[in-house]
């Protein structure tokens, strides 16, 4: 299998859809975070909820899942997706990540999402950029998703822009098509049965746009 991509035979039973999801913590700040696991059999709902697309940092398109999760059954995530790593570099001006998955294939215009991630060591900054690809000229809807423990205040707005606080940290975001921001309320697993509030970020475009978001230190 390419790197990064589960093997035929790998065992799904804690998996969750979360491919091109990251982490980040930025100043000793935890600004994107896993929701983490909250349950298994107590509640199927809420076990689903959590190992859903939109639960990470990552790209939903459609309101579909990466990889289909059998609504009954908390151990089994079915590999629909394959990833693969374009590019990883390191250097002294730049750390760089390029990679895509094809796990939104099923849908009709076969989407793509390829995620750029790249660090500026000199000043401290973040870029993330994302692209949902299609094969037909059919478009699609994405959404790409933050989840912060830290409250997110949407300080500017514009059909294509926005700026946004997170604790001490900005993210500013700019696409070269009409995007939809909003913040709610939501909930991640610090510990195995204990969920805290948490706030998430989300900014919908369609696949004619791509959407670059840079966080930095000093809000």
């Amino acid at each position: 299998s390419a790197p990064g991509s589960p093997t035929p035979t790998a065992p799904t039973a804690h998996a969750h859809n979360d491919l091109l999801s990251l982490e980040l913590w930025i100043a000793g700040e935890p600004v994107c975070i896993d929701p983490g696991t909250y349950c298994y059999t107590s509640d199927v709902e809420e076990r689903n909820r959590f190992r859903s697309t939109a639960a990470h940092n990552t790209v939903m398109v459609d309101g579909q899942e990466i990889n289909r999760i059998p609504p009954d059954e908390p151990f089994r995530l079915d590999w629909d997706a394959q990833v693969k790593l374009l590019e990883w570099s390191v250097g002294e001006r730049e750390v760089r990540l390029v990679a895509e998955h094809d796990g939104y294939c099923n849908l009709h215009a076969s989407p793509r999402h390829r995620r750029t991630v790249s660090f500026n060591p000199e000043s401290r900054a973040w870029k993330i950029e994302d692209s949902v690809t299609t094969l037909l000229e059919d478009t699609v809807d994405f959404t790409v998703r933050f989840h912060s423990p830290i409250p997110v205040h949407v300080v500017s707005e514009s059909d294509t822009s926005f700026t946004a606080n997170i604790g001490s940290v900005r993210l500013e975001g700019q696409a070269d098509a009409q995007l939809i921001i909003s913040v709610e309320e939501s909930r991640y697993a610090i510990q195995y049965g204990k969920v805290v509030p948490s706030y998430t970020l989300s900014v919908r475009c369609n696949s004619t746009s791509s959407l670059s978001c840079r966080i930095y230190p000093g809000a």
